[in-house]
């Protein structure tokens, strides 16, 4: 399979390149490579068109973390069931909304998902499920107690 390029548009507003840029892999030289056709680009593929009505309520969305490579998702301290490493889940912002704004939208907007998390009020994780796997909408917020992440269910 041949590897596409960075400026391929999953959707009217997201390029591949928006999922798989990360600092961390430049800084550590672990590639991040997509091949065409795979698991992992059709994954975010599907996974685009569920950010794309979010991006269209919003406006702009940065995203701060799509799929990561096992490597990279180990540099970075992540789990190993981590669903970015099969770009199935993405972490963002949206430029004029709250995390916690955006949470409430999409819990509220019949959007299918099979995850999403308010993070620490800095950042959104939506997650996707496997092709043919049941998503099932859970929504959740994460705050740090005592350093550690506690997870509740709903938005706080």
């Amino acid at each position: 399979m041949a590897t596409i390029g960075l400026n391929e548009k999953l959707t009217e507003n997201f390029t591949l390149g928006e999922f798989i840029a990360s600092e961390t892999a430049a800084r550590l030289n672990i590639g991040v490579f997509v091949d065409d056709g795979g698991a992992v680009h059709s994954n975010l593929k599907r996974l685009a068109s569920t950010l794309q009505p979010i991006r269209d309520h919003f406006g702009p969305i940065s995203i701060t973390s799509g799929f990561r490579p096992p490597k990279l998702n180990q540099a970075i301290g992540a789990g190993r069931k981590s669903y970015h490493q099969f770009g199935l889940a993405v972490d963002f912002v949206a430029h004029k909304a709250t995390p916690k704004m955006v949470g409430e939208w999409v819990r509220d907007s019949g959007l299918e998902f099979d995850k999403c998390i308010v993070e620490f009020d800095r950042w959104v994780h939506i997650q996707i499920t496997h092709e043919g796997w049941e998503p099932r909408g859970e929504v959740l917020t994460a705050k740090r107690r005592w350093g550690v992440p506690v997870y509740k269910q709903g938005i706080e």
